[in-house]
Formats: C-alpha cells, sequence, structure tokens
C-alpha cells in the first residue's frame, strides 16, 4: 500500500479533523399535533404527514407509561389518606 513520503503535521491533521462535528438536526413542527419532528417524516407522536393520517398513532408510549405510573401512585395514597 502507498505511503506518504512526508507525515501531515499536527496542525494540518488538526485541520483536517475541524470538519468532523456533529450537526443539530433540523426540527420542524407538525401541523396536526405541533411536536417538533424530522422534516419530511411521519409525526411519531400523531401519525400524519403533511396534513394526512398515515399511521394509527401508538396508543402508549414511554412517556405516557410513566405518567399512567404517576397517576396509579398518586391515586393510591389519595385512597389511603
Amino acid at each position: 500500500m502507498a505511503e506518504p513520503k512526508q507525515g501531515s503535521s499536527l496542525s494540518r491533521s488538526k485541520i483536517r479533523r475541524s470538519k468532523f462535528i456533529a450537526k443539530i438536526p433540523t426540527l420542524i413542527r407538525c401541523q396536526h399535533c405541533k411536536e417538533k419532528i424530522l422534516p419530511h417524516r411521519i409525526c411519531q407522536f400523531c401519525g400524519f404527514y403533511r396534513g394526512k393520517e398515515i399511521l394509527a398513532p401508538k396508543t402508549i408510549t414511554a412517556k405516557n407509561k410513566k405518567a399512567e405510573k404517576i397517576k396509579e401512585k398518586v391515586e393510591k395514597i389519595k385512597k389511603e389518606g
């Protein structure tokens, strides 16, 4: 395999590596539920794309499960006390 005649300087290497940066993804608001989503994708929260329902929305998400558990705990505490 071919090898360079001279090694890259530290400055040159750092300049090259500076181009490999993580970029913040572009997010837009869903027209139906107003949640932030990636553009040109079906909304994962409501299942709509460009104003039309494509998929049935997920009835229970991780956030909903946590909220339900908290509500159940609060109800138990209210019943006890």
